[in-house]
C-alpha cells in the first residue's frame, strides 16, 4: 500500500512539473519515447528545465536562433536534470540522439520592454535573429547597412535598419514576440523610427501589434501604422483593422521621424489607438506629446497582444525602419533624458559634464572615446542614480591626453542591460607651449605621490629621484616620450622619511623639484 501510494505520488509530481509554475523556470518530463510537453512558450531569462522520467535519452539541440546557445546532453539515469538558460527570443527545437523522431520545441518570446535596434550584420535575415516570418514567400526582410538618428532618442544610431518595401507579387511578413498583455484596460506603447522613401496614393500599414496565435500563424491585428501619398506629399494614419483614420499633417518624405503608438484594450468592444509623428524633440510623457496626430477608437482590435509584426503590402511604398521599443509605460521608451553633455578642456584633460532631467532604472554611463574615425573605446564608467524624476549632474575627467581633437559619447546602461547611447561632442587638445615640471600631488606624501610634466615636442625625458645627499634613489623614466601632458605615480614606500628631490631632463630642458616623505 505505501508502495502505491508513492507511485501515485511520483505521477501527480511528474504532472505537476509538465509545465510552467513560475516566470522562471520550465520544465519539461523525458519519458520513454517522447518529451511532454514537446512544445512550449517561454520568456528570454527563463530556464528551460528536462528530467529523465524513463529510458535512456539526451536531449541534443537541432535550431536555435542566431548567437543562442547550442547544447547536447546525455543524461546519466533517473531523476537526472539538464538546464538551459534561455537567452535569445526566437524558435528553439531538439532532439534525442538515441531515437529518431523523438523531438520537442519551444518558442522564447522577449521580454518588455522590447528593444530591436537591429544590431546584426548587414544582409542578415531578421529571421535568424528571433523574429519568425507568417506570411509571404518574397522579398525577404535583411538588415541594411547604417542606423536612424533622431536626436534624444535613446535607441538613434544603434546597429542598421530595415527596409519595408510593398509592391506586387509575394513579400515577407515577420514577428516577434513579447509579454502578453490581456487584461481590460491594459495599455501598450511602442516607438520607432522610419524615413519613409514612397507612399502610394491607396494607404498601406507597414507595422503593427496583435495576437500570434502561433508563431507562423499571426492575423489578429491591432494598431496597424499606415503612410498614404496625398498630392506629393506623405500622411501617416492608423487603424485596428484594415480601413485607416489618416492624419491631415503633410509631412517630408526622406526625412526621418519619431513615431509613437499607444494601444488600450477594451474587452468590452472598441479598443482605442492613438499616434504620434515628431520630426523633433522626444516627449518624456503623453501628457508633454500634445494632441495625436490620430487618435482612432471605432475599431475592434484584439484582447490579447504579445506580438510585434512588420508588414510588406501590396500597395507601392518604401520605408526604412529603425529602433523599435515597446513597453508597458511611455516612460520606459526613452528611460533617460538628456538635458546637456558638453565637453571642455583643461591643458591635456578633457571634462566631460551632463545632465539628465529624469532616469528609469539607470545603472550608469559608460564614456566613449573614438580611436579612430566610427570606433569607439570605452575610458571610464559613472553610477547612475537609478529611477529619478529629480535633475542629476555629472562629471568625468579623461586626463593626460596628447595633442589631437577627440570625440566622446555616453553610452546609458539600464538595469536590465539594455542600452542606448548619447549625442557625440568633441574636444580639441593642444600641445603645451613650452617644457614644464609640475609640484608632485599631493605634497607631503605618504606613501605615493603623482608628479606632472608636459613636453612641447617628443624627446628623450629622464626622470629621476635623489635623496638630500644628492644620491639617486630612484630612476622613473628613461626613454623616448611622445609631446603632451605626463603624469607618473611614483611610490616611496621603500624609503626612510625625509627631503628628497626629483629631476626632469629633456633635450635641452632641466628642472628640479622638492617633495617631503613622512611616515
Amino acid at each position: 500500500m505505501k508502495k502505491l501510494c508513492l507511485l501515485l505520488f511520483t505521477i501527480a509530481f511528474t504532472f505537476l512539473l509538465a509545465g510552467k509554475l513560475n516566470a522562471d523556470t520550465v520544465y519539461v518530463n523525458v519519458l520513454a519515447m517522447s518529451f511532454s510537453p514537446s512544445s512550449i512558450n517561454v520568456n528570454v531569462g527563463d530556464q528551460v528545465k528536462w528530467t529523465l522520467m524513463a529510458g535512456s535519452h539526451t536531449t541534443s539541440s537541432m535550431t536555435v536562433p542566431a548567437g543562442a546557445a547550442t547544447w547536447n546532453y546525455t543524461f546519466t539515469g533517473i531523476g537526472d536534470t539538464y538546464v538551459y538558460n534561455v537567452a535569445v527570443a526566437g524558435n528553439y527545437t531538439y532532439e534525442c540522439l538515441f531515437h529518431p523522431g523523438m523531438e520537442g520545441q519551444f518558442t522564447a518570446a522577449s521580454v518588455l520592454p522590447f528593444v530591436e535596434n537591429f544590431d546584426y550584420p548587414v544582409g542578415d535575415s531578421l529571421t535568424g535573429h528571433g523574429w519568425t516570418r507568417h506570411s509571404g514567400t518574397g522579398m525577404t526582410i535583411l538588415t541594411q547597412s547604417g542606423s536612424l538618428t533622431y536626436s534624444g532618442y535613446p535607441s538613434s544610431g544603434i546597429g542598421n535598419h530595415v527596409v519595408i518595401a510593398g509592391g506586387a507579387g509575394s513579400r515577407e511578413d515577420a514577428n516577434q514576440s513579447f509579454d502578453e498583455q490581456n487584461v481590460n484596460g491594459a495599455v501598450m506603447y511602442f516607438s520607432f523610427l522610419v524615413n519613409v522613401a514612397s507612399a502610394f496614393a491607396t494607404a498601406d500599414y507597414f507595422i503593427h501589434i496583435g495576437d500570434r496565435v502561433a508563431p507562423n500563424a499571426f492575423t489578429l491585428f491591432a494598431a496597424r501604422v499606415y503612410v498614404q501619398d496625398v498630392s506629393g506629399n506623405l500622411r501617416f494614419g492608423m487603424s485596428n483593422t484594415s480601413t485607416s483614420t489618416m492624419g491631415t499633417t503633410n509631412f517630408v518624405y526622406g526625412t526621418t521621424y519619431l513615431v509613437f503608438v499607444k494601444y488600450t484594450i477594451s474587452t468590452a468592444g472598441a479598443d482605442e489607438c492613438k499616434l504620434w509623428v515628431f520630426s523633433s524633440g522626444v516627449p518624456l510623457d503623453e501628457t508633454s506629446a500634445g494632441t495625436p496626430e490620430v487618435t482612432n477608437s471605432a475599431t475592434n482590435g484584439q484582447d490579447i497582444i504579445d506580438a510585434i509584426g512588420l508588414r510588406q503590402g501590396g500597395q507601392a511604398y518604401s520605408a526604412q525602419v529603425d529602433g523599435i521599443r515597446l513597453s508597458t509605460t511611455w516612460s520606459d521608451l526613452v528611460p533617460v533624458e538628456f538635458t546637456s553633455f558638453s565637453a571642455s578642456t583643461s591643458g591635456s584633460d578633457v571634462i566631460l559634464n551632463w545632465s539628465t532631467a529624469t532616469e528609469l532604472n539607470n545603472y550608469g554611463f559608460e564614456i566613449q572615446r573614438t580611436v579612430s574615425a566610427n570606433e569607439f573605446m570605452t575610458v571610464g564608467f559613472v553610477a547612475g542614480n537609478g529611477t529619478t524624476t529629480e535633475t542629476k549632474n555629472y562629471s568625468f575627467i579623461d586626463a593626460n591626453l596628447t595633442s589631437g581633437s577627440y570625440s566622446y559619447r555616453l553610452k546609458q546602461i539600464d538595469f536590465a542591460g539594455t542600452f542606448s547611447y548619447s549625442n557625440e561632442v568633441s574636444a580639441d587638445v593642444s600641445a603645451p607651449m613650452q617644457f614644464e615640471l609640475a609640484q608632485n600631488y599631493p605634497n607631503p606624501f605618504n606613501p605615493s605621490t603623482n608628479i606632472k610634466f608636459t613636453l612641447p615636442q617628443s624627446s628623450e625625458v629622464t626622470l629621476k629621484v635623489y635623496n638630500a645627499l644628492g644620491q639617486e634613489t630612484a630612476s622613473l623614466i628613461s626613454g623616448f616620450m611622445e609631446a603632451g601632458s605626463h603624469t607618473i605615480n611614483f611610490d616611496a614606500s621603500s624609503l626612510n622619511s625625509g627631503i628628497y628631490f626629483y629631476r626632469l631632463n629633456a633635450g635641452q630642458f632641466s628642472e628640479v623639484r622638492k617633495m617631503t616623505l613622512i611616515k
